[in-house]
């Protein structure tokens, strides 16, 4: 749904015609209502890259409004009458006019009127507004703290999919508030069945990112998973997981839910180079549960198919293995064997993470190690901070490892980078 709603914006922008698609005489209103949806849909990741092109900041800010003030108002409670539908398009409309405002403001100061503005906004546009601040970036602390308030308030009468949107991106603001917390977990709880399995797994991942713990919230939401897996895909319970690591809990339930996937997961075919069975992995990783016998049985199966994992899901997958507690080398040389051949495809982030959990296993993977020290820090040095590279020479030091040649040039690298700090102090 997401790749079809940017493509879709796309066109939109490119034709400068945004908020004339919105304000035509078309007598249907699902036209209308469709750039709106198509608005709220797309990624924030999208909406950023249009608004970075060169006719997107205007075009993206006319078609914020436009589709805000054209989408027909329809409360939790149903459709308004005649004089409550004027009243709520007016707000609606208000709230168009403040995307826009939010398009166009400075992230690091909004000015006061605007603060005061999005205090005072109604419920119905403010999913609109929190997806514009998403794009912008908005780092300001009064206005973060306004549109929380405001969230707050508009939780009765927002469905699940604006729910879902505001709680995304307000995770991506880092708008850390306990007053949403507690309002979004309430109404998911009482608004649960309304949630798709995209809207619930993107939901709970957007409340694990901000660190947020609610226990009625995590055991209502794994015991409904559990008694309705039919509706949530494997990438769904990836992000439900993902919550629960977050919040180091876990539940009885979970471990069910996980088997399942599991279960899903051994019979298919490894798709989207192993992202599913990676995210799956990695989060119960963390979580500090046993594993079912269905998790066994697929990291048994992970060697024969590793050459099909994308290098970042490789890498994801071995590091979740060895957290697990797996430490046969049956399974793991092969992983570290394939890990091997693709480390300069990883990230220094996911590169420096490898080594460390090799050390915490004592695990000592020469041929992975020898490219590591002469290959690929050495052809990648400004990518690895130095923080990190202390890190990765403790791990190797763990590990017994030596490597003559790489000790010299982290003695240079540090003494290089102590002397611009100095400098630029």
């Amino acid at each position: 749904m997401r790749g079809r709603a940017c493509a879709a914006l796309r066109r939109l922008v490119a034709s400068g015609q945004g908020e004339a698609a919105l304000s035509s005489s078309t007598p249907a209103v699902s036209s209308k209502l469709a750039v709106s949806s198509i608005l709220r849909a797309a990624s924030p990741a999208c909406l950023s890259t249009l608004a970075s092109s060169p006719a997107g900041p205007a075009t993206l800010g006319s078609t914020a409004a436009a589709a805000v003030s054209t989408t027909p108002v329809q409360t939790a409670a149903g459709p308004a009458g005649s004089r409550g539908f004027a009243a709520a398009a007016a707000a609606v409309n208000s709230g168009g006019q403040l995307a826009q405002r939010v398009l166009q403001a400075d992230p690091a100061k909004v000015d006061s009127g605007l603060v005061e503005a999005i205090r005072a906004v109604e419920p119905q546009a403010v999913p609109a507004v929190a997806r514009a601040a998403q794009v912008t970036g908005i780092a300001d602390k009064s206005f973060l703290e306004a549109l929380a308030e405001s969230a707050v308030r508009a939780m009765p009468d927002l469905g699940p999919g604006d729910i879902c949107s505001v709680a995304e991106d307000l995770a991506e603001l880092g708008c850390y508030n306990i007053a949403f917390k507690d309002a979004l977990a309430d109404h998911v709880l009482e608004k649960l069945e309304g949630f798709d399995g995209d809207m619930l797994g993107k939901t709970l991942r957007a409340f694990g990112s901000m660190h947020y713990y609610d226990d009625d919230l995590l055991e209502g939401v794994v015991s409904y998973v559990q008694a309705n897996p039919g509706k949530f895909s494997t990438e769904n319970i990836a992000d439900v997981v993902y919550a629960f690591s977050k919040c180091g809990f876990c539940h009885p339930d979970l471990v069910g839910v996980v088997e399942h996937a599991a279960e899903k997961l051994m019979a298919e075919p490894v798709n989207e180079g192993g992202k599913a069975i990676a995210d799956i992995l990695d989060a119960y990783s963390r979580v500090g549960c046993s594993s079912p016998d269905a998790v066994d049985e697929l990291v048994e199966k992970l060697p024969a198919h590793c050459s099909k994992f994308e290098p970042e899901c490789l890498a994801k997958v071995t590091v979740a293995t060895i957290r697990l507690g797996y430490d046969d080398s049956n399974l793991l040389v092969p992983m570290l064997d394939c890990t091997a051949e693709h480390l300069n495809s990883l990230s220094a982030k996911s590169i420096i993470k490898l080594i460390r959990v090799l050390g915490e296993l004592g695990t000592l993977h020469r041929p992975l190690l020898d490219k590591v020290t002469d290959e690929v820090i050495p052809a990648r040095l400004s990518e690895f901070k130095m923080m990190g590279l202390d890190d990765l020479v403790h791990s190797l030091n763990k590990l017994g490892y030596y490597n003559s040649e790489f000790l010299q040039l982290m003695k240079q690298v540090q003494h290089q980078r102590a002397g611009q700090a100095a400098n630029e102090a």
